[in-house]
């Protein structure tokens, strides 16, 4: 009798803890610029994510200061031990996701040299480099111009932002920013 019981239990422990091993953590790679929002929202609820919280309410959303509006777009706050991730999908009026913000907090700089270093071997050598106020910003521009990625790295903040935006998607989309 006792053996059946360690048995059921082990049993029971692997079925409790097999969606913690098959969780993985949401990340700005898992969105493909030009899906539709229904197919997005399909992929939030279809997948098992730890640590995440979406938000559709009617607040307007910001990153760094960059203000977009809330029917507009999807934000998504993963917090994973002492770091914080808002990723932030943005849909032209046709429901299409034309852009993607992602911030990461707290970040150093051996950490934007690791995000640098494969950004410039995933996408080459980027267009332009600025220096403003302690912010590194990076840009490349891809498929004849038609989108562009950005790498901005503040480090008064310690936080990085990966921008990764398609210009043909919305072309008159431009978000406020709040200074």
């Amino acid at each position: 009798m006792r053996i059946i019981n360690i048995i059921i239990t082990a049993v029971i422990i692997q079925f409790l803890s097999a969606d913690i091993v098959h969780s993985k953590n949401l990340s700005y790679k898992d969105f493909a610029l030009g899906n539709r929002r229904k197919n997005i929202i399909t992929i939030l609820n279809k997948q098992k994510y730890i640590h995440h919280s979406i938000f559709y309410e009617s607040n307007d959303r910001y990153i760094n200061g960059i203000k977009v509006k809330p029917e507009n777009s999807i934000k998504i706050i993963i917090k994973n031990y002492m770091e914080k991730e808002e990723i932030l999908l943005v849909f032209d009026n046709n429901d299409l996701l034309f852009d993607i913000y992602t911030k990461k907090k707290p970040i150093d700089i051996r950490d934007y040299v690791d995000y640098r270093i494969s950004l410039i071997e995933t996408y080459g050598r980027p267009v332009e480099e600025q220096t403003v106020n302690g912010k590194y910003i990076l840009a490349w521009s891809l498929n004849k111009k038609r989108n562009a990625v950005y790498l901005i790295y503040d480090s008064v903040n310690e936080n990085l932002i990966i921008n990764i935006r398609d210009a043909y998607l919305n072309s008159s989309y431009e978000p406020a920013i709040e200074e």
